[in-house]
């Protein structure tokens, strides 16, 4: 198992340092033109969880601090997770704070 893992953390750590290169809003437009959107302050519903959910093909969830690799039965284990980026963090609190509304699961899409 704890193959996997560091081979899922590699491929995690890859998506967030190509998104760490980004602006907050650049961010934002990536993660729209992919398609994205996500629930405002919900770790494993947020647009980045579905984000990383989608192009690494597993389960995330995703705070300020740590984005954590859910396991196959969707638990959370405390020691296997990334650090998350300053910018990536900073587009997480910029939506949870009401920015970036076009990525919101529950706004109609324009």
């Amino acid at each position: 198992m704890t193959v996997i893992f560091d081979e899922k953390r590699n491929a995690l750590s890859d998506v967030l340092r190509e998104l760490s290169m980004l602006e907050p809003n650049e961010i934002a437009q990536r993660l729209n033109k992919e398609g994205i959107r996500g629930k405002a302050r919900a770790c494993s519903f947020c647009p980045m969880a579905n984000y990383l959910n989608k192009i690494l093909n597993g389960a995330h969830f995703v705070t300020l601090d740590k984005i954590y690799i859910l396991d196959e039965e969707y638990e959370l284990d405390d020691t296997v997770y990334v650090e998350t980026p300053e910018t990536v963090r900073r587009f997480a609190q910029l939506f949870d704070a009401g920015k970036f509304l076009f990525l919101d699961e529950g706004r109609p899409i324009e």
